[in-house]
């Protein structure tokens, strides 16, 4: 990773779990709409990842959501993330453990949008709520993991997924440094 500049280094993630099901379909019975006004149109756009996956997304007013339940345990600190496409300028929110984000203002492409929050639920939601509007979005990859940051994408379907922390040794490198 050259990130910031310097002496390159080994960008390592943690173990974490995704502990969302369905992560890329959210017209499976495990998201909960608030609202009968929420349409689901599955597989409308090409998702971050190239495939044709991610699902538009339609609210039809402010204050709408969807919800997943997870195993989150109530006091965990928590992130969550969702990447979004929608009208350039509009806002959108995430609200991990219960916790609403302020804003997150979209620029009309895929946003990875996260916020960390101590949970005071077990649940996450996503939508046009605390103040933002955008009401018609392409929504992809939904996260959320115990611990201060989001890390890399981790897909599920029927069950959370854990990836194990990444493990490097220098062994037999010496001619290489």
């Amino acid at each position: 990773d050259y990130t910031g500049g310097g002496c390159p280094h080994i960008l390592a993630e943690p173990q974490r779990t995704n502990l969302i099901t369905y992560s890329e379909d959210y017209t499976n019975a495990i998201w909960i709409k608030s609202n009968a006004a929420i349409t689901v149109t599955p597989n409308s756009i090409t998702s971050p990842d190239g495939t044709l996956t991610a699902d538009r997304v339609q609210y039809f007013a402010t204050n709408r959501f969807l919800r997943q339940n997870t195993s989150l345990t109530v006091g965990a600190i928590c992130t969550g993330s969702v990447w979004v496409k929608g009208t350039a300028g509009q806002t959108f929110s995430i609200a991990p453990g219960g916790i609403d984000s302020p804003p997150f203002t979209l620029t009309g492409e895929w946003d990875r949008i996260a916020f960390t929050a101590t949970a005071v639920t077990n649940f996450i939601l996503f939508g046009p709520v605390g103040g933002s509007n955008a009401t018609d979005v392409y929504v992809w990859g939904a996260q959320l993991e115990v611990g201060s940051y989001a890390t890399s994408y981790i897909p599920t379907v029927a069950s959370s997924v854990t990836r194990n922390q990444d493990q490097f040794t220098r062994d037999g490198i010496g001619s290489l440094i």
